[in-house]
């Protein structure tokens, strides 16, 4: 028998446990959330909500159509920052500080958000993103992204579904839908085929059937809940043309889908998003895509900056909604922003109302990109250099909001009390 060095082996015990508590706190935290959902499932939504209005949603004839008032929807709200972001070297705050469900019960009580987007990032090389497969070390072995991709003990899985608990509970509370994002920005899930070549099948893609699965069950009787897959299908993570979005891509969503239907505890079928190529610009796509599926809605995502309705790149995107939308396939922006495609820059007022009027002529609903206090043009509240004790949990102002900010409320009044516009 070899010699054993006891510092060592004291030194990985105490690895061990200590990722046992990390993983036992994110469960028991997941578990309170869980119940709280399960006590509001039977509470009425806030009368005059969103949720209290529309009830549970469907597709018809390309539409997100209410069974409750029997008549097409259009929402429009907020998206959050990465639920597990921040925060960064010198901060106090991070975006995730801001996701909490009483941030979701103040944008509906007092901005009249109606539908808010949780981001679940899913990064596996970026400590900021905190994404659900990130661990402190690679230590087993080099994945796509220079980390491991085969373990399931990632640190950052349960606190994610702990944020996106507390974000339901919020969105139940508030009478708003609420969008369960599986935000995958360059890694690249659906390049990893079901068979990994060991003759087993790939984690990440494993990993993504599991939360899918775990969220529509515990999910799946609310009428509030929306699944998106994918959010943006780009080169960048392995979605370089059309041809490879229906390839490849399509049956990836295909899988996640079944997933979710074979899940889901409700004979409601909960609406779904799927990502179309180039970042969600491509728009048309969706007329052909081998997707079977009767409440399936296609994203267009957009950056006024970037994509203006007076550039080339503008018309494209809005020409691809219009094809989408003739062929009978619905389309949500599931993000949009004010600025340009990097998410900073400066705040485009008139192309993004331009844009605005476009998706209520077609009755598009859409999400804005997005609420922290993050030191970007497209963030809703000032940066913690400007405003250090920057409530995480509502109470915001007109002193809080940036330009963004006040640009994406005057849009949620415009769409709210469209009489106070239109005399």
């Amino acid at each position: 028998m070899g010699y054993v060095n006891n510092n060592f082996c004291s030194t990985i015990l105490l690895e061990i446990l200590s990722c046992f508590f990390r993983l036992a706190y994110f469960s028991i935290k997941m578990r309170k959330q869980i119940m709280n959902i399960k006590l509001s499932e039977n509470i009425a939504a806030p009368e005059g909500s969103a949720v209290d209005r529309y009830g549970y949603l469907e597709i018809r004839n390309g539409k997100i159509y209410s069974l409750k008032a029997e008549s097409d929807v259009q929402l429009k709200g907020i998206s959050f920052y990465g639920l597990g972001f921040g925060p960064k070297e010198g901060e106090n705050i991070g975006p995730k500080a801001f996701a909490n469900a009483r941030s979701v019960s103040y944008m509906a009580e007092t901005w009249g958000s109606q539908i808010v987007r949780a981001p679940v990032y899913t990064s596996l090389n970026t400590p900021d993103y905190g994404g659900y497969f990130h661990e402190d070390e690679c230590s087993l072995g080099e994945g796509a992204d220079g980390c491991s991709v085969y373990s399931s003990h990632y640190i950052n899985s349960g606190f994610l579904k702990g944020k996106v608990a507390e974000l339901v509970a919020g969105a139940v509370a508030s009478g708003q839908y609420v969008i369960i994002d599986w935000h995958v920005l360059n890694d690249s899930p659906w390049i990893w085929n079901q068979n990994d070549g060991s003759g087993g099948e790939n984690f990440y893609w494993t990993a993504a059937k599991e939360f899918f699965a775990e969220m529509s069950r515990i999910y799946g009787h609310l009428p509030n809940v929306i699944f998106e897959l994918g959010n943006e299908p780009n080169r960048e993570n392995g979605i370089e043309t059309v041809d490879q979005w229906h390839d490849i891509y399509v049956p990836w969503a295909n899988e996640m889908i079944n997933t979710i239907r074979e899940n889901s505890p409700s004979n409601k079928q909960n609406l779904i998003i799927v990502g179309t190529p180039e970042w969600c610009q491509k728009v048309e796509v969706a007329v052909n895509a081998d997707i079977i599926d009767e409440n399936v809605i296609y994203s267009a995502h957009y950056y006024a900056g970037s994509h203006g309705l007076d550039t080339q790149i503008g018309q494209d995107i809005l020409n691809g909604i219009d094809t989408a939308l003739n062929a009978n396939k619905a389309v949500m922006v599931s993000e949009w922003g004010s600025v340009d495609e990097s998410g900073d820059g400066k705040v485009y007022r008139d192309e993004s109302l331009a844009w605005q009027v476009e998706l209520d002529n077609r009755g598009i609903s859409s999400v804005n990109w997005q609420l922290s206090n993050v030191d970007e043009a497209s963030s809703v509240l000032k940066p913690e250099n400007e405003i250090p004790d920057m409530p995480t949990n509502g109470g915001w102002n007109e002193t809080h909001l940036t330009d963004a900010g006040d640009l994406i409320v005057e849009i949620l009044d415009m769409h709210n009390n469209p009489q106070k516009y239109h005399v």
